[in-house]
């Protein structure tokens, strides 16, 4: 027979959410915090003349398209420290900064549960699929609004900003061009990325609320500026 102790330690296991047993931290945005779907305004229609004239500024940026935009599409596409590397340097890395590392990573995974609700539920077309004459620089598959990358290099920037106030325009405007590369691109129309900067506030708000975000963020804040002296 199971022993008491024993017994009692297995049925916890059966009841404690999953995250526990394997060790998982608590996210940081409290469920229910963030409505995406009811603070985003719909999108407008594809027929709409808001939508005829978002066409036209992807295809105008199109037509202007260079290499070195399309090496800026690339770069943001796979968002994470080397985004922001011509701020600081090379030394930005994930392997120089692994605490910041993990943080930015539970914010996207936070996010990203925020915006694909949204995403699924106003189910919008990206410009492409409007429009054939639409040519991106990556392919996507999903929704489209609103825009994650446009969300994510927002949250991305102000935290870094957190980290150097002293490089918080530069970061802010990195940040803005993160959602921007995503119109030059072709994947997505300027509303998407505005509502996805929109939600990156929301988003921001309640991460800088919450005590277990603030007191990992002073670590990081630590580990980021030990590398950067060293740098």
């Amino acid at each position: 027979m199971m022993k008491p102790l024993a017994k009692t330690i297995a049925l916890l296991l059966l009841v404690l959410p999953s995250r526990h047993v394997r060790g998982e931290p608590e996210p940081f945005i409290r469920a229910g915090a963030i409505d995406a779907i009811k603070l985003l305004p719909a999108p407008a229609g594809v027929d709409s003349d808001e939508v005829k004239a978002e066409l036209d500024l992807v295809l105008r940026l199109q037509a202007r398209r260079t290499d070195k935009d399309v090496a800026m599409v690339r770069l943001h596409d796979q968002l994470g420290l080397p985004s922001f590397q011509s701020v600081f340097g090379p030394w930005l890395t994930a392997q120089n900064l692994p605490r910041l590392q993990r943080l930015l990573q539970s914010v996207e995974k936070e996010g990203k549960v925020q915006g694909s609700a949204a995403k699924e539920h106003f189910n919008r077309l990206r410009p492409a699929a409007v429009d054939p004459r639409v040519k991106p620089v990556l392919e996507e598959t999903n929704n489209g609004y609103p825009s994650g990358h446009a969300m994510r290099g927002q949250l991305f920037a102000v935290i870094l900003s957190e980290l150097a106030p002293d490089k918080k325009a530069e970061l802010l405007a990195r940040g803005q061009e993160v959602g921007w590369s995503r119109v030059v691109g072709g994947v997505h129309f300027s509303s998407d990325v505005t509502a996805g900067r929109f939600l990156a506030q929301a988003i921001a708000l309640e991460l800088f609320a919450s005590p277990a975000f603030r007191a990992e963020l002073e670590l990081v804040k630590k580990e980021f500026n030990e590398a950067r002296k060293r740098n």
